[in-house]
């Protein structure tokens, strides 16, 4: 395979061999030939991504820079840092994989063949937990704690897969305030990680016992009885606050997680309920993650419906993709035909059939109704198990949304976003809206949610949403700077190409034409049906939108 093929498979699969490593784009992680994810840090994988999406061109190191340190003022050693660590990693002392171009920046030429297997999501499921999930800077709450080393309790026995501890977080420095506000962030991290579906969250009381103690987090675990152990620490150093915030498996000892942040003192009373949600959702995905590679390690006589279902969450958080949409629906299905009344199993059914419809990863008509009353046969599922529950709520949207009921939609999700407001419940929100004639409001629930998980495997579709929303206004601009956005974050998604249809009107045919060639390579299949069905609707404003975009996607060549 040459260097230009090798930039072809990107598109086709998203998937470049790297040595005897594959760098997977749709989920976001580098894996080894074992398919596990590689040692790489957060800020080094995500340079590697970038060099990735544009595999075979040079970035500049303004452009990496931008990418990956975005609000951050850091100078070139942290971006030859990051590029020292993907060498070391790669094995690439030569420089043949991650190049040097002399006075602009760097190239990622993929290997010539494969030389190990590549991760396979449908066959096989891989653990995943990923260094790529964590907290923005408004978040910066949060850090590193105890170990010491106990012995002699007997094994976990949680009957949840996502079981956690938050221990307290240790204040370090001397500012008198700092212990204060570090209990305060403890108690606020307890309660919001309490609102996780489907998992058991020792409360603050019995956590705050552990208060000054060295512990070792498996020890804890076990007088627990949880899976996970969270533990943290709190500095301030004149007007900046250091934090940190791990994840440890709690019957290992494996530390799944590890992130830290700076940020202004003088800024955090202003955001801490955000920040503290935000942080709140790194930990539930993370915690998912490790909950999957647990189950996935399972014997077949182990294996319960819970384990099937937790597999397929850890799909879902591996990235939005074909492969992964695909394999989850095979998971939950196996899941709620051992266990009927598995709850997370009907809830990736329901969401794991609307993305495999709105994505075209269902052909033919007969399948495409299959997957819709597959997706209500779950609500009516999830409403007999817990109707009150996050799943529930969800699929309720689902359903609406899948009979073109819209007004109905917009009622649900507010209703959702009141009950759980989660990131996810307000991206539904923002669909909703601006299905219902507001994009100027689905804006602002769509910031949101990306502000609440800024790195999450759906934050693609929340862009491309925010793009649509901006196109229905008429700006432009923001249209056209979202749609990048999001097929720089995954651009396997085969979302209408709004970019093209805002370079057209921008008046930069040349350019528009350019982008939908190259979408039309990724997704060939994608024509004026699949825009229909994805923006469906007939909201005067919505409408007249859709109108405008397929007028110019068909000035442009798009049947």
């Amino acid at each position: 395979m040459n260097d230009q093929k090798a930039g072809d498979e990107v598109a086709v699969n998203g998937r470049l061999p790297l040595g005897a490593l594959t760098l997977d784009l749709g989920c976001g992680d580098l894996f080894g030939a074992d398919g596990r994810p590689a040692p790489l840090r957060r800020q080094a994988l995500e340079v590697l991504l970038v060099l990735g999406r544009r595999a075979n061109q040079v970035v500049t190191k303004d452009e990496l820079m931008s990418a990956v340190w975005p609000a951050v003022v850091v100078g070139d050693g942290s971006l030859a840092a990051a590029v020292a660590d993907i060498r070391r990693v790669l094995g690439d002392g030569e420089h043949l994989l991650v190049r040097n171009i002399a006075r602009r920046g760097y190239m990622l030429v993929p290997s010539p063949s494969h030389s190990g297997p590549v991760p396979s999501s449908v066959a096989q499921p891989r653990p995943a937990w990923g260094r790529w999930v964590a907290a923005s800077a408004l978040l910066l709450a949060m850090v590193v704690a105890l170990v010491v080393w106990t012995r002699g309790k007997p094994a976990i026995q949680s009957d949840k897969a996502l079981s956690i501890v938050v221990l307290p977080l240790k204040a370090e420095g001397a500012w008198p305030d700092t212990e204060a506000f570090a209990d305060v962030l403890h108690n606020d991290l307890i309660a919001e990680a309490s609102r996780f579906e489907a998992s058991t969250v020792i409360a603050r009381g019995t956590a705050a016992t552990y208060k000054g103690r060295g512990v070792d987090p498996r020890e804890v675990a076990r007088e627990l009885q949880v899976r996970h152990v969270v533990s943290g620490s709190l500095r301030r150093d004149g007007d900046k606050l250091r934090l940190s915030l791990t994840l440890v498996d709690g019957e290992s000892g494996v530390q799944r997680w590890s992130e830290v942040f700076e940020f202004e003192r003088a800024l955090l009373g202003q955001t801490v309920d955000e920040a503290v949600r935000e942080l709140a959702r790194a930990l539930y995905i993370q915690a998912w993650k490790s909950a999957a590679v647990r189950a996935a390690a399972l014997s077949p006589s182990q294996v319960t419906g819970d384990d099937l279902a937790t597999r397929a969450m850890g799909l879902w958080f591996r990235g939005l993709n074909r492969d992964n949409v695909l394999g989850l629906l095979a998971l939950a299905e196996q899941a709620v035909a051992t266990d009927p009344d598995s709850a997370r199993g009907w809830g990736m059914i329901a969401i794991g059939n609307v993305q495999a419809l709105n994505n075209n990863w269902i052909e033919g008509a007969e399948a495409r109704s299959a997957a819709r009353l597959r997706a209500e046969q779950a609500s009516a599922a999830l409403d007999r198990i817990a109707p009150d529950g996050f799943f529930a709520m969800q699929a309720r949207v689902i359903e609406a949304y899948n009979r073109s009921e819209f007004p109905t939609m917009l009622q649900r999700a507010r209703l959702w976003v009141e009950r759980h407001p989660h990131p996810v419940a307000l991206g539904a929100l923002g669909a909703a809206l601006f299905h219902n004639d507001q994009p100027e409001a689905a804006v602002v629930a769509l910031e949101r949610a990306l502000r609440l998980s800024p790195l999450d495997s759906f934050r693609a579709e929340w862009m491309y949403r925010l793009a649509w929303s901006h196109y229905i206004v008429g700006n432009l601009d923001r249209a056209l700077e979202w749609s990048r956005r999001a097929r720089a974050t995954n651009p396997l998604l085969p979302w209408p190409p709004v970019e093209a249809a805002s370079l057209l009107q921008l008046g930069q045919r040349a350019e528009a034409q350019s982008v939908l060639n190259e979408f039309r390579r990724r997704h060939p299949s994608f024509d004026h049906a699949a825009i229909g069905r994805r923006l469906s609707g007939d909201s005067p404003r919505f409408a007249a939108a859709r109108s405008r975009l397929l007028d110019d996607l068909t000035e442009l060549g798009m049947k």
